[in-house]
């Protein structure tokens, strides 16, 4: 009768804990979708885009949101939009044709820095510029490598040492 009230408990303390957490998550995140919605309504009210099939969140030096969609030929376009966008009219409208493959960067990144796999491969801007932000862990450390969006170049790389 003990154990069965223990193993109850444990149950009802798993349910319970699971829900917080997925409450606590969903909290976090909601003012993140919030102004995700935001980008893709000044991207699609200015007429930077004319539909938005996906949207992103950079944090570098600054932060920007990063969209894709099309123009109104039909065009495939990628904006990134600054996150004060409203205040400072800061913005880069690229065609993925204007710059390096997502695949080809892999490739070229792999076989450069000997790393087979990828946290995240992210765009962004650093520095006025579009980049392609890697992430992967090697020895300990969490290294964050940029290449420049249009020309594939190498533009910088730092690691965080990761507690073993």
């Amino acid at each position: 009768m003990k154990k069965k009230g223990i193993m109850i408990s444990l149950i009802v303390s798993l349910f319970l804990i699971s829900g917080l957490s997925i409450w606590l998550y969903s909290t976090i995140r909601s003012p993140l979708a919030a102004e995700g919605e935001d980008a893709r309504s000044v991207a699609l009210n200015h007429d930077l885009l004319t539909t938005v099939s996906d949207v992103s969140h950079y944090y570098g030096g600054d932060s920007y949101w990063v969209l894709e969609g099309t123009n109104d030929d039909g065009e495939d376009q990628l904006l990134f939009l600054h996150e004060g966008y409203e205040e400072s009219d800061e913005y880069y409208l690229l065609s993925p044709h204007e710059g390096v493959e997502k695949s080809e960067m892999v490739d070229t990144v792999s076989q450069e820095l000997n790393v087979t796999s990828f946290e995240s491969i992210r765009l962004g801007v650093e520095n006025g510029q579009p980049v392609y932000e890697f992430t992967y862990v090697t020895n300990g450390s969490r290294v964050f490598y940029y290449t420049l969006f249009e020309t594939g170049a190498y533009l910088k790389s730092y690691s965080i040492h990761t507690a073993a």
